[in-house]
């Protein structure tokens, strides 16, 4: 039986040579490594082809729009792969904004309130036949002692951010943890709830 070396062998090709100069004969062996893949069109064990497939982008302008030239670097890795580090032109899609119409109800001064109710509902002809017409005219008249007492203000509001991870089963999930938090606080023991 033959003992190996734990050692490695030096190489014929970077001996003599400097630290930084065998890192540079490295890195050239690598990009060369690479252009060999690539000419000749060796499988490759990588997800993406490319950078552009990578960025999930459709062309090569798109991608040429998205990357700032000034701060896009290759940096050379362990592997025969490199890391292409840059700054992208991609914004934060805007928070959706919805419009809300609410009423004051808590400002409404009741005894007021009952009055018009009052004297609205009395108005409403009693010689109406049909029971729709009856129902549009009685819903119109509270409609209307509505819009006095507590008028209807609309604004617009912006929604939370949205988070892509955060969904509804995360919710449910959270709001149970909640839940179960407060049993355990209320009674004091640390037990599993089910």
């Amino acid at each position: 039986m033959e003992a190996t070396s734990s050692r490695k062998k030096p190489d014929k090709r970077t001996k003599g040579l400097s630290t930084p100069q065998r890192k540079a004969r490295r890195l050239q062996q690598k990009r060369e490594f690479n252009r060999r893949q690539l000419n000749i069109g060796e499988e490759q064990h990588a997800r993406w082809q490319s950078v552009r497939d990578r960025l999930g982008v459709k062309s090569d302008k798109e991608m040429a729009r998205l990357l700032l030239d000034s701060n896009t670097s290759v940096h050379p890795g362990l592997s025969d792969h490199f890391a292409i580090m840059a700054s992208l032109r991609i914004k934060k899609p805007p928070t959706p904004k919805i419009s809300v119409s609410t009423r004051r109800l808590k400002t409404i001064d009741i005894h007021k309130f009952c009055e018009d109710v009052t004297l609205q509902l009395s108005s409403i002809s009693t010689e109406i036949s049909d029971v729709d017409s009856y129902v549009t005219a009685f819903e119109n008249n509270l409609r209307n002692v509505m819009d006095v007492h507590a008028a209807v203000k609309t604004y617009t509001k912006k929604l939370n951010s949205i988070s892509p991870w955060f969904n509804d089963d995360i919710r449910s999930v959270r709001k149970l943890r909640r839940q179960l938090e407060r049993k355990w606080r209320q009674k004091g023991k640390l037990e599993v709830y089910r």
